[in-house]
């Protein structure tokens, strides 16, 4: 029995819905110039340098705080600096390995939100709910005005939770409770 691979145009769609958003940051050099950006930046160097350090999961950032030190990393969403560190060691710069990260998130919140959507109503109405989800107001401002990129990080991956416990009460199936267990 052979199994034929389909392609679900509809994700393709998703993806392509989210370069409008993702345009802005490939239009220009760096980080957009935003209220958090620069913080971002700075503890990313923070990681990084621990990450040299042999340390992956740090507890201090001894260089911020004027130098004093402080435990941000206690207490700071750690996604966003790991998943833009992996970025980094594939041989980016650090503002464009957190810029790759953020389209990455882009894209990611646009794919899961199409997803949930068209499980639970259907393909156009999980192109809809992508759309609107990605472009809500509230959403580009995180990105383009205030640079709260932690926090982003942390609604893309909403969707996808909605959409795993969504057919793991559907399905009856695991593997939707390892992915949305892995997307918490």
């Amino acid at each position: 029995m052979t199994r034929k691979l389909s392609l679900d145009l509809g994700l393709l769609v998703a993806i392509l819905i989210s370069i409008f958003a993702i345009y802005p940051l490939l239009a220009h050099d760096g980080l957009p110039n935003t209220a958090d950006g620069p913080v971002h930046l700075m503890r990313q160097v923070e990681l990084n340098q621990a990450w040299q350090d042999g340390i992956i999961y740090p507890r201090w950032a001894a260089d911020l705080a004027y130098g004093y030190g402080m435990p941000l990393f206690h207490y700071a969403p750690p996604l966003l600096y790991h998943v833009t560190q992996l970025f980094h060691m594939t041989g980016m710069e650090l503002d464009t390995a957190m810029k790759s990260t953020i389209i990455f998130m882009i894209i990611l919140c646009s794919v899961g939100m199409y997803l949930f959507g068209r499980d639970m109503f259907s393909p156009q109405v999980g192109l809809l709910t992508s759309a609107v989800y990605l472009y809500a107001p509230y959403r580009l401002r995180e990105i383009y005005i205030q640079g709260n990129y932690g926090q982003f990080c942390g609604l893309s991956f909403y969707p996808l939770i909605f959409w795993s416990f969504y057919n793991l009460i559907r399905t009856q199936q695991w593997r939707y409770i390892c992915f949305g267990a892995l997307s918490m």
